[in-house]
């Protein structure tokens, strides 16, 4: 998981995030083809742009800053049904990076504990 825009703000945050999502698919690809020993290495990658609770989060002698929230999980359950070597973003992400990128829509999809389908977007390019 990769965090944006907390603690400290950050302008830009959401095109950040689908930038660095689209640079790690294409530096995987790319390593796949120099490197033909490494296993296969294939995942999806979903980006979600929301309100979070952000913190320190643990006991005194283990403490981690992580986020919590709806936008997290909703953010988790879109990479566990991205295909490997893809990147969606959800309708917000979209909203705050459309001048920037090019997409594929998306059939709303049900994800689980959401009681409406999300809408989503393929990553085809980030200008």
């Amino acid at each position: 998981m990769a965090v944006w825009n907390a603690p400290a703000d950050c302008e830009g945050h959401a095109l950040r995030a689908t930038m660095a999502a689209s640079e790690a698919q294409r530096a995987i690809h790319e390593l796949r083809k120099t490197e033909s020993t490494l296993p296969k290495i294939d995942f999806g990658i979903g980006v979600n742009t929301g309100r979070v609770i952000a913190g320190n989060i643990g006991y005194e002698e283990h403490k981690e800053y992580s986020v919590l929230g709806d936008t997290v999980n909703v953010a988790s359950k879109l990479t566990s049904v991205t295909p490997g070597g893809k990147v969606w973003i959800t309708a917000h992400t979209f909203e705050l990076v459309k001048d920037h990128i090019s997409v594929k829509p998306l059939v709303p999809m049900a994800l689980r504990g959401k009681r409406q389908p999300v809408k989503a977007y393929e990553v085809l390019g980030v200008q």
